[in-house]
This record gives C-alpha cells, sequence and structure tokens, in this order.
C-alpha cells in the first residue's frame, strides 16, 4: 500500500481535512419548511389593498408560507409578480393553491400535471428570487357521489386511483423542480393503511392533514405522523378557524369558538408528543384568522 502521508506531497492531515469538508457540507434541500402556513382561497388576498394587513398577520402569527389560490384572471395579471416580489422581501414561501374533487378520479393524473405545468410556465416568466416554491393540491374526492354510492372496498378503490393520479403528478413536478405537498383528511386510514402508506412515500414531498376535530388530534393524525417519520416526509396539521355552520362544521370542527391561545396550546402540545422536526402547522384560513385576530 501507498504511504498517504507522501501521496502526491500533500499530508495526510491536509487530505483527512479536505474529505471531511466535503462530506460534512450543508446540503440544499428541496424540502425546507416553514413552521406555520396559512391556506388563503380569495383573490382579493393578493391586492395591493391587502398587502401591509396579510404582511402583520403573517408577522404576527409567525407564518412563513402562504398557501394561495389565484383565478386564471389574477395569475394573468401583473398583480401576482408583485404580490410575490413582496413576499419575497418578507421571507414568506409562496405556493400555489388548487383543486377539485373530480381530479381524484383521474388515474393519468392529467388535471393535476396540467395544473403543476402551469405553475412551471410561471414560473419561467418570473425572476427566480420571486418563483412560487411549489403546489398544493387540495383533491377532495370524498365529496363525489361515486364515494357516496361506494362501499368500503369502492372506497378503498377510489383512493386508490387518486393516488395514482397523484403519483403521476408527482413525477412531474420533481422534473420541475416543485415541492408538492398533498391536502387529505384525517380518516383515509380507517380505510387503507397500505393505500396511507403509498401516499405519503410515492405522492408528494409531504402531506397537509384536516385535523378538524377537537376530540382527540393527536390520535387522529398519529397514523399520518408515523408514516411521515418512516419515508423523511413532510406532516402540516391544519386547524379550521370558519365559524361553525359553515360548510356543514359544528363546533368540534372548529377553533372559531375557543380561540387562538387554545389552538396554539394544541399544537404545541402536539409538537411535543410527536418530536418529528418535519411538523408543521397550518391555518385554514386566511379570512378567518383575521377575523379571529381583529375580534380579540
Amino acid at each position: 500500500m501507498k504511504n498517504l502521508n507522501n501521496y502526491l506531497g500533500i499530508p495526510l492531515i491536509l487530505i483527512i481535512g479536505i474529505t471531511l469538508i466535503v462530506y460534512s457540507a450543508p446540503q440544499k434541500t428541496t424540502d425546507a419548511q416553514s413552521k406555520y402556513s396559512i391556506y388563503s382561497w380569495n383573490d382579493e388576498v393578493v391586492s395591493a389593498e391587502e398587502r401591509a394587513v396579510l404582511l402583520s398577520i403573517l408577522d404576527q402569527m409567525n407564518i412563513g408560507a402562504i398557501y394561495q389560490s389565484f383565478s386564471e384572471e389574477l395569475l394573468a395579471s401583473q398583480e401576482v409578480e408583485s404580490f410575490l416580489s413582496q413576499m419575497v422581501e418578507h421571507n414568506i414561501d409562496v405556493f400555489y393553491l388548487t383543486g377539485e374533487a373530480q381530479w381524484g378520479l383521474e388515474a393519468d393524473g392529467a388535471s393535476l400535471k396540467e395544473e403543476i405545468m402551469k405553475v412551471d410556465l410561471f414560473n419561467q416568466k418570473v425572476d427566480k428570487q420571486t418563483r412560487m416554491k411549489g403546489i398544493v393540491f387540495d383533491v377532495e374526492p370524498y365529496l363525489l357521489d361515486e364515494w357516496d354510492e361506494a362501499d368500503k372496498k369502492g372506497k378503498v378503490k377510489i383512493i386508490e386511483t387518486f393516488i395514482d393520479g397523484l403519483e403521476a403528478a408527482y413525477q412531474v413536478a420533481q422534473d420541475k423542480e416543485l415541492i408538492m405537498i398533498v391536502t387529505i383528511p384525517h380518516f383515509y386510514d380507517r380505510y387503507s393503511l397500505y393505500e396511507l402508506d403509498r401516499l405519503i412515500s410515492l405522492a408528494g414531498d409531504g402531506i397537509a392533514v384536516m385535523n378538524y376535530d377537537r376530540t382527540d388530534e393527536y390520535t387522529q393524525i398519529k397514523n399520518e405522523v408515523n408514516f411521515a417519520q418512516k419515508y423523511g416526509k413532510q406532516v402540516i396539521n391544519i386547524a379550521e378557524l370558519q365559524k361553525p355552520g359553515v360548510h356543514k362544521l359544528e363546533d368540534i370542527n372548529t377553533y372559531y369558538n375557543v380561540g387562538l391561545d387554545e389552538l396554539q396550546k394544541s399544537w404545541a402540545s402536539l409538537d411535543e408528543r410527536f418530536q418529528y422536526p418535519k411538523l408543521s402547522f397550518s391555518y385554514h384560513y386566511y379570512e378567518s384568522l383575521k377575523e379571529l385576530i381583529y375580534s380579540q
């Protein structure tokens, strides 16, 4: 064996030092996430008139990412680029929020892919610094008549088809270097742990779980967090803030009446119990959070 101490005249200690530098250098990751995020469904949030209030709320609540829906008209306007630029100035990540229940029946993920390409096309037209960071899908096939008419086996088949589409779409998102988050209810594990495992492992960079029942928030997302830990994926716990009665919400489904202090205690408890660095928390949604803040 050659004497490494004299190899190419380079002292062994220098070789070791270079090796350590190469292997210990921090790697840039595509799944860095904010601890707190927010869903926003209305175009008005993007307007210049709302910007100061929005930024004040994001700062007050320590929110580092916004999942924003954009209408076709808004996306084609200059308002979006202005919005993105200002979000970047305040270190806020912007994700494109979209979804229709019917897309869950497309095994090829055609509509999902189309939305990803829409984001990619937009990103190509703006400065790299102001691009959208990724896409958040909110596709709820369990709202369809097909779900209501299916028995348990049929419901599992719908979930399976949905995941097939998500997996196909995720390949496109990865190719376009877009983070892909999938919003899901907290009850898919009642139908198939296998499919939930497949969804988390193969169909995105992470999941956002609609944990809309204050009865037992820990148990309701335990399987989701366990699978996320298994595959090193993000898991976002979403809390509902809308007023009871809206979309058939009952008081137990929302923090509207119990308030933000109780919500913060709940999130702190979940964070402590799970001890998973990739667990984060999201408000649903902006208008409701704004109402609660200004009513205090």
